[in-house]
């Protein structure tokens, strides 16, 4: 094939790419879109690194049942190629999702969109899975807003002091537009714990604090939520 698309959550990855490894011929690319950081570096083990392309989507969705999944709302998917270079096959596939409608973008910046969406994500999915809010819960409870300012800030210190110049106001404008129009939205972190499935803490939380460990940073909040999420999925496993 041409393309495959990687979208497991994190911890499927390394079966998820065994099981499509036949596929894959020498012009094969991929392509990840998953959550949290890391994710291009793990396809590295199988493709090489000039034939991936690494990227984020904010599309919102929510699983209704056995192959229904439903979206609410709008979003975006921006990539390129992990490597950091121009290919013209970054187009072929941004203007092939753009025509599914799912408006992509070729974005020679996308490390910073990731780091931004994994900032998100940290605050939104941990938060969601240790106290069981949707996020319309979480918009209205002014202690888990003040938590998510401080697992903001502490993920941004953290990736600037790595080199990754993200933006706090696109971050918290964001947040802004989940609270107003993604209410009744529970993240997928917390779909995962109700459902008694692994989650994606690791690489998400996980990646930030080790990211942290590295720079120097202290991230006291995404680590103590990092530690919760994993008791709450021991338990909710067994």
């Amino acid at each position: 094939v041409d393309l495959l698309v990687v979208f497991t959550k994190g911890p499927q990855t390394k079966a998820a790419l065994a099981s499509a490894r036949h596929l894959a011929g020498a012009g094969t690319w991929a392509l990840t879109l998953q959550n949290g950081l890391g994710t291009g570096e793990r396809l590295g083990e199988v493709f090489p690194r000039e034939r991936i392309l690494i990227g984020m989507t904010n599309w919102p969705a929510d699983l209704r049942g056995p192959g229904h999944v439903s979206s609410h709302g709008a979003g975006e998917v921006r990539l390129w190629t992990l490597a950091g270079h121009e290919h013209p096959f970054i187009a072929t596939v941004s203007q092939a999702l753009s025509r599914a409608g799912l408006a992509c973008t070729a974005d020679a910046g996308v490390v910073v969109a990731i780091w931004e969406k994994a900032t998100f994500n940290a605050a939104m999915n941990s938060i969601a899975s240790v106290t069981g809010f949707d996020v319309g819960g979480m918009a209205d409870d002014p202690d888990i807003q003040a938590l998510v300012r401080t697992v903001l800030d502490e993920c941004t210190a953290v990736a600037q002091a790595s080199g990754v110049p993200v933006s706090r106001e696109r971050i918290d404008e964001a947040v802004r537009h989940a609270f107003a129009t993604h209410r009744p939205h529970k993240p997928s972190m917390l779909q995962d714990i109700l459902a008694g499935r692994a989650t994606e803490i690791e690489s998400i939380n996980g990646a930030i604090v080790e990211h942290a460990q590295r720079a120097g940073v202290a991230a006291p909040a995404v680590r103590a939520l990092l530690q919760l999420v994993r008791a709450r999925e021991r338990k909710a496993r067994s």
